[in-house]
């Protein structure tokens, strides 16, 4: 197995890492016109890797990542869900999702990191 994917993927991480403390720190300066413009050149870019990201699932061969996918397909619906409802408009209830939504990237990435260490223990083990 190629490591190499890993390596690739925790610096396209890193790169959406630094783009993610960028754009909150450039939005908290920003005149609400100009945010108001940034959120849709921000929900455009969002649409297009998860366009793309969906596209690259369907054409992997790997039938074990399905279930993940629709799980996370599932939470995506959710989370558009509850920041639709009016019930959930003030902005404390709209930063106490996008602090959840964080805290699940964290989770998503620790857990990530399991996965990689397990996959790359198994490996040296079949090449034992």
């Amino acid at each position: 197995m190629e490591h190499g994917i890993l390596t690739a993927k925790l610096c396209e991480l890193d790169s959406c890492i630094g783009t993610l403390h960028k754009r909150i720190s450039q939005s908290e300066k920003l005149s609400t016109d100009n945010l108001a413009e940034e959120i849709i050149n921000t929900k455009k870019e969002w649409q297009l890797f998860r366009a793309t990201s969906e596209n690259k699932l369907q054409c992997s061969k790997a039938l074990s990542i399905t279930p993940i996918k629709d799980a996370y397909n599932a939470v995506e619906e959710i989370i558009d869900t509850a920041i639709d409802a009016d019930r959930y408009s003030s902005a404390e209830d709209k930063l106490l999702i996008a602090e959840f939504s964080l805290d699940i990237a964290i989770q998503a990435a620790e857990r990530a990191v399991l996965l990689s260490m397990e996959a790359i223990k198994t490996e040296k083990e079949e090449r034992q």
